[in-house]
């Protein structure tokens, strides 16, 4: 073999180990970057995972809160009206029987007394004086009469 002939070998031979070492070292890059690839993945999958909890529970919360907001502005479509018995005064005169008992003032039916712009249940405390509440819609109808209850002191 002459001395041409085994420079063209050897460099021949290193061309094919350079080649063979770049294609080895390519293969475990690719391997690594797809280890980084599965992982980073892996990650996105739980980031996303945590997104889709949190924008269902905001969701529901939002539904909630629209619902909420819904009832509350039903309650100011109607107004509550209340209707009191006017209070009445009454003299006798004691120790004279047979006499009758004059009531002065105040006598009829109960009269709108109160109007408050939103649905309300109204209560009282202690004696009613027979008053009554309403509920009247935008359009002057009139729903009721309803007697407000006795609230209790906690």
């Amino acid at each position: 073999m002459t001395k041409k002939t085994a420079i063209t070998w050897f460099l021949i031979l290193g061309a094919i180990e350079l080649a063979l070492g770049f294609a080895g070292g390519a293969e475990y890059i690719m391997r690594k970057v797809d280890a980084l690839d599965a992982d980073r993945a892996a990650a996105q999958d739980k980031v996303d995972a945590a997104k889709d909890a949190i924008a269902k529970q905001y969701i529901s919360t939002d539904v909630e809160l629209n619902r909420e907001l819904y009832l509350c502005q039903a309650n100011f479509l109607e107004s509550t009206v209340i209707y009191e018995r006017p209070p009445q005064l009454t003299l006798g005169f004691s120790g004279i029987r047979g006499l009758p008992v004059i009531p002065i003032g105040g006598q009829g039916d109960e009269a709108p007394h109160w109007l408050i712009p939103a649905k309300i249940k109204p209560m009282v405390l202690g004696d009613s004086r027979g008053a009554v509440y309403y509920y009247m819609s935008r359009d002057n109808r009139m729903d009721g009469p309803y007697l407000p209850e006795v609230a209790r002191p906690q």
